[in-house]
């Protein structure tokens, strides 16, 4: 079957399927919060606006009215949905027949994702195409066989949503792993503080040309020592205290009877603190 498009399915093509995606996507946080703002409070009037200054920005007879266009606002399971509905669409072509925003209602939520329901005139298919940030299309659910079943397309998107927002979380995960694992010059969680502490102990005094002889310099050790109270903050307080009290003149034995009983050390303090009131 050979494809008849006309320029107003090539307008209304380039308006769902990259323009709104776009504008939805890009550009600084206030502009993308605009545009949020109003396809969500008046998505009938930003939907007719754009596309009738892309008539007149090609010289051709603006198509629809207002009216013409429907967009709802509502949620289900928690997903907030922005559908977009379209005039009649063209069947001899691969035309869009819907498309959505899908959103977390949460104030703090920062994932919105569009999507368009899009008919292909071959074979009568019909499919959920996520539309990325970058304007690629990825196909998603089928929905032929339910294709007026609305609550059915509904509930599909919103588990393609979860599914999207679920990759994104696990990618920044992995990112912010791989930022941190550059942050620091080697893996302190392998780190033997113990075996280190034993071995300062011994070479305490031997220091020359800022390293001590414990097999890390001073800078490492002060590294380790930012890693333990970023990622260890309970085992930082310990090694605080361990050096501490050994500058103190309290003997080893004291120091590791101390470090395995905080709350009698604590007592200890507390009791000391009321004495000098």
């Amino acid at each position: 079957m050979k494809e008849q498009f006309s320029h107003h399915d090539m307008m209304r093509t380039e308006l769902f399927a990259f323009l709104l995606p776009r504008l939805i996507y890009t550009g600084t946080e206030a502009e993308r919060r605009e545009i949020f703002n109003q396809l969500k409070d008046d998505g009938n009037g930003l939907v007719h606006a754009l596309y009738e200054q892309m008539c007149i920005t090609d010289g051709v007879e603006y198509p629809y009215s207002e009216n013409d266009f429907k967009v709802e606002t509502f949620e289900r399971g928690g997903v907030g949905i922005i559908q977009i509905v379209f005039p009649e669409y063209n069947k001899d072509i691969n035309d869009i027949l819907r498309a959505y925003l899908l959103y977390g209602t949460r104030d703090d939520a920062p994932y919105k994702k569009y999507f368009a329901i899009k008919r292909f005139a071959d074979s009568g298919r019909v499919f959920i195409f996520h539309i990325s940030a970058k304007g690629e299309g990825f196909i998603g659910e089928e929905l032929t066989a339910h294709l007026n079943d609305m609550e059915y397309e509904y509930w599909k998107l919103v588990c393609d949503y979860a599914k999207l927002i679920s990759g994104d979380m696990k990618r920044e995960d992995r990112k912010k792993k791989h930022k941190n694992s550059h942050k620091w010059s080697r893996d302190w969680s392998e780190f033997d503080w113990k075996a280190m502490r034993v071995k300062l102990d011994e070479t305490e005094a031997n220091k020359a040309d800022g390293v001590v002889d414990i097999g890390i310099t001073l800078d490492e050790f002060v590294e380790y020592l930012q890693w333990l109270m970023e990622n260890e903050p309970e085992q930082y307080c310990k090694v605080m205290l361990s050096m501490k009290l050994k500058e103190s003149g309290m003997p080893m034995e004291n120091v590791e009877y101390w470090l395995n009983h905080p709350k009698e050390f604590l007592e200890v303090i507390n009791r000391w603190i009321a004495e000098q009131k």
